[in-house]
């Protein structure tokens, strides 16, 4: 496979193999004190991040800018085997040898991504309530939505039945497949439930001074089929550049880790073994006029409870 190239507008050099992507540290987290704008420029192969003992993670929250309902246009723009190929299940390198027609490499997917408004569950808000003052309110992910989207926009038609995701337990997602095909054949049952182990975000700027927010988080993944259980490792870091009112470039890297029952796992010795790095541009959604009309807004989203925010 020829050397892979993947420009890293966030930070870091303009161009730089992705191999230059990741860093051993986990934007704070409990692995080495590394920040999260290292995590995306660094070198791999990484340290599987640390899950913190004493506390669950909690909600991650963006900036303002953030705020409300995104169309994503995310190119397949890099894949890497830092370990080396023998590390790697063979059918990941078929996927990233594929034609661009078929998701391969330089290939581009759309979907929808929501960010909305909410009051976390946090000792300082509920210190805050009790004091009689109001609680802080934070910008934070629709991760039911989010999931849904992506997923049925990588399969190519709606593969998820359901997707569950409570900032009541922000740890724990449930994603429920469809019991038929696109061809209305049935399938089997199908059932992930995502446990997000660790989680971390800094706000910083990019080389041309562009506000850029920075995320990590851990995932153990477990795919429940019929009469099987199958545990996936993986971290995904995401940067994201506000460049005007309303337009985000983004990067995303997902890092894959063995399971212990995983041939090889002692080997790796808990760095990544596989690295995917995609190209994120995204536009927030147009208003409808009423809205930006009548309610002087300059964004709107659905939440879970099927409520519209403005801001």
């Amino acid at each position: 496979m020829p050397a892979l190239t993947y420009s890293v507008p966030a930070c870091g050099p303009a161009s730089s193999s992705l191999a230059q992507l990741r860093r051993g540290g986990s934007c704070g987290g409990p692995r080495d004190g590394g920040s999260c704008q290292q995590a995306i420029t660094g070198p791999l192969p990484v340290p599987l991040p640390g899950i913190p003992f004493f506390s669950k993670p909690g909600l991650t929250e963006f900036p303002d800018w953030m705020f409300g309902e995104w169309d994503v246009m995310a190119k397949y723009a890099a894949f890497d085997t830092p370990l080396g190929a023998a590390f790697v299940d063979p059918s990941f390198l078929e996927a990233a040898r594929a034609p661009v027609e078929q998701g391969g490499l330089g290939s581009s997917t759309s979907y929808k991504m929501r960010l909305f408004s909410t009051l976390p569950d946090t000792w300082d808000n509920n210190v805050r309530v009790t004091l009689g003052l109001l609680p802080h309110d934070a910008v934070v992910l629709d991760r039911g939505f989010n999931t849904a989207q992506t997923t049925n926009a990588y399969l190519g038609y709606t593969a998820v039945e359901e997707s569950v995701y409570s900032t009541r337990e922000p740890n724990l997602q449930t994603v429920t497949f469809s019991r038929t095909d696109p061809n209305g054949r049935a399938l089997p049952p199908k059932k992930i439930e995502l446990y997000i182990n660790n989680t971390a975000s800094e706000s910083g700027f990019d080389s041309e001074g562009r506000q850029t927010f920075y995320t990590s988080d851990l995932y153990r993944q477990a795919l429940f089929l019929a009469g099987d259980t199958v545990f996936t490792d993986y971290e995904v870091l995401n940067s994201y550049t506000l460049l005007g009112p309303g337009v985000v470039q983004g990067k995303q890297v997902t890092a894959i880790y063995l399971d212990p029952r995983q041939p090889r796992f002692f080997e790796a010795d808990g760095r990544a073994v596989a690295a995917y790095g995609y190209d994120l541009q995204m536009w927030r959604t147009p208003l409808a006029e009423t809205a930006s009309v009548f309610l002087r807004a300059k964004a709107c989203v659905e939440t879970p409870k099927g409520f519209t925010q403005c801001m």
